[in-house]
């Protein structure tokens, strides 16, 4: 419990350190360059993905690798579905054309984080062939003197050529001028191993450690989470074949809504069949249990501690698991 409100003490205090570094800022702070979803330069998005699964914890391999999400969640117009890498986990998207070098970003990374600082990263790497990548030349300014713990936060001005840099449907823009390419045919996404740890973690482009939240390995009744959660790969300077979702795609994602998130005592959620709800605390106790019915429903959890939490979704047909803020 003390986790909890010491991470919601820091949640809510995150405060005037903040934006002092050299990059651009959150998505929605002046000057920022992150680009919503709903953005008119998108005019296509990942049609295909291939998904290797990385660690819970790296350092403790003997967890196993994570299981939350599939890797269609990835494909098509971002929806808030998402896949958990995990520890060095890696996806790689397709698409039936070309992304090229034009003026301003050519595609943009989509991740889930809940607000503007709860941010787990990952390298992006680019492809003509799929098999000789150029990987996006990554700066972390973040100190590297004491570890990012779980559940700890960054500022954005640190931060720059990493996916998951912005919140949830705000994504992270790449320009090919950045590595010399003039157009390219795969994207690959490499997760971040943010542990100050030279045994395990991972170096930006100068040999910095990058320090992000770990260790994130999050379970929700049979499901574990961790590292870079992939929500969509959206596509900008692109020739070739369009792919926003097809009808069988959105069937396939996840059509559960759950708002406000942060909550402060009512939740409301949308669902489109009879469903079991359950909120979890990170120690996987189990605060709050209601089947809910076909539409909108409103829960009351005002009697829940403040802090961070899982919510699950489950019915017939799939299993919903995000992250849930209680303010």
């Amino acid at each position: 419990m003390k986790l909890l409100i010491a991470f919601f003490g820091l949640f809510c205090s995150v405060g005037l350190s903040y934006g002092q570094g050299p990059y651009a800022p959150n998505s929605e702070t002046a000057g920022t360059d992150a680009l919503h979803y709903t953005n008119n330069k998108f005019i296509s998005w990942a049609s295909d993905i291939k998904v290797i699964r990385g660690y819970q914890d790296i350092a403790n391999k003997f967890l196993g690798t994570v299981n939350f999400g599939e890797p269609i969640n990835a494909v098509g117009m971002s929806n808030k579905s998402v896949v958990s890498l995990g520890d060095s986990g890696v996806a790689t998207v397709y698409f039936e054309g070309y992304v090229l070098n034009k003026s301003g970003p050519d595609f943009a990374v989509f991740e889930n984080s809940f607000n503007h600082e709860f941010l787990e990263l990952a390298f992006v790497e680019v492809s003509k062939d799929g098999t000789n990548f150029i990987r996006f030349p990554a700066s972390s300014e973040t100190s590297s003197v004491t570890q990012v713990g779980s559940f700890d936060l960054l500022d954005a001005t640190n931060i720059d050529n990493l996916a998951g840099k912005y919140k949830v449907q705000y994504g992270t823009p790449f320009d090919l001028d950045d590595i010399g390419m003039d157009s390219i045919r795969y994207i690959r996404i490499v997760d971040v191993v943010g542990s100050i740890d030279s045994t395990i973690g991972s170096k930006d482009a100068k040999g910095r450690m990058i320090n992000d939240p770990y260790p994130t390995d999050f379970q929700n009744n049979g499901f574990y989470t961790g590292g870079f959660d992939l929500e969509s790969v959206g596509l900008i300077n692109y020739e070739g074949e369009i792919f926003l979702g097809t009808n069988e795609l959105s069937v396939q994602k996840s059509r559960v809504k759950v708002y406000p998130n942060p909550a402060i005592s009512a939740l409301t959620i949308t669902v489109e069949k009879q469903s079991e709800i359950q909120i979890h605390d990170i120690s996987g106790k189990l605060w709050f249990s209601q089947s809910i019915n076909f539409g909108s429903n409103n829960l009351e959890l005002s009697d829940l501690p403040r802090g961070l939490y899982s919510i699950s979704v489950l019915n017939e047909e799939e299993h919903f698991v995000s992250k849930l803020v209680l303010q």
